[in-house]
């Protein structure tokens, strides 16, 4: 059985369109967790009347604790051998808990992720059929690292993946605004093998004051946790000097770009950190593991973003800053 895990707080414009879309799942093995985290609209009547009709949905109330919370209070009432999480206010196509399922037990895989289709709250999308799931390519415990390393979105997310609820045990969703890519992050010492499937499943609804579009102190808070994660594990992981060398690579993009926009945006603070971590890191792993053109980047970092700065395109998180 899979176990849809749904936090909830004050949805009630998009619920009745999820769980449409959940109802019309073609796998119908399922049972669907609903966490309220202390809505104050008409969630509870709406969740209500879905666990009235339909006993494969269960509904809980609890005090408002936050995202993080609620992601770890439905892990808690899971009772499926395999775990889906999904945002209240996307939906998802009939077959997606089917294509991941069949994927996942047919290749005896840890997960499986897929893509999504973005779109505008207030706004359409174009809904798209598939016949089969057509696998992308398959990873192992290294690769998802590096494909997390190289901001490849589809596994930073949670909202997009099947889990094995057994590989799952005793990770928790940190209180943070990256706590999607810690999770994964966290998640990738555990995964033996993997894969990514190259069909957009799920509908996802980008909001124009979401948490993630809104620039902020705490994402680079966040960035450099995240950032300080990676590390540990990427040293863990990873023992071949070219493969090391990707991840350097890819870490110094990552940190000297959110570097940058802490600095475009005045929080210097989050940006002396990151620029700190970043330093010590390669101070550990020694020169002999840089290409000089990586020892430049880190040492010429400070006119790179001066130059950087004035032609105002700063890029935060995969996202345009353009300043005017």
């Amino acid at each position: 059985m899979i176990s849809i895990l749904i936090p909830i707080y004050n949805s009630e414009k998009y619920l009745e369109e999820l769980f449409e879309s959940i109802k019309a799942q073609t796998f119908t093995d399922f049972e669907v967790i609903m966490i309220d985290d202390g809505s104050i609209d008409s969630t509870a009547n709406i969740c209500k009347k879905w666990t009235s009709t339909d006993s494969r949905f269960k509904y809980f109330y609890k005090e408002n604790s936050g995202y993080s919370k609620t992601r770890n209070y439905a892990l808690d009432k899971a009772t499926g051998d395999y775990v889906f999480f999904i945002d209240s206010d996307d939906f998802m196509s009939p077959q997606t808990l089917e294509f991941l399922y069949e994927t996942l037990t047919k290749n005896n895989l840890d997960l499986v992720a897929c893509y999504e289709n973005d779109f505008k709250d207030g706004s359409k999308p174009e809904i798209i059929s598939y016949d089969a799931p057509t696998i992308k390519h398959f990873l192992n415990n290294k690769d998802y690292l590096t494909t997390l390393t190289y901001e490849d979105l589809v596994i930073a997310r949670i909202w997009n993946k099947l889990y094995k609820r057994s590989i799952l045990k005793d990770i928790v969703f940190r209180e943070c605004v990256m706590e999607d890519r810690i999770f994964n992050i966290e998640l990738s010492k555990r995964i033996t093998k993997g894969a990514i499937l190259d069909n957009k499943l799920i509908y996802h609804r980008f909001h124009e004051n979401s948490v993630m579009t809104t620039v902020s102190k705490d994402i680079y808070e966040g960035m450099y946790l995240a950032c300080k994660e990676h590390i540990v594990y990427a040293k863990r992981l990873i023992s071949d000097e070219r493969e090391f060398k990707g991840i350097n690579e890819a870490l110094i993009s990552l940190l000297n770009r959110f570097a940058a926009g802490a600095h475009a945006e005045g929080f210097l603070e989050e940006e002396r950190k990151l620029r700190s971590l970043l330093m010590s890191f390669y101070k550990e792993n020694g020169l002999n593991k840089l290409t000089l053109k990586l020892f430049l980047q880190i040492y010429l970092y400070p006119i790179w973003r001066d130059r950087s700065l004035r032609k105002n395109h700063i890029w935060i998180g995969g996202r345009n800053m353009n300043k005017h």
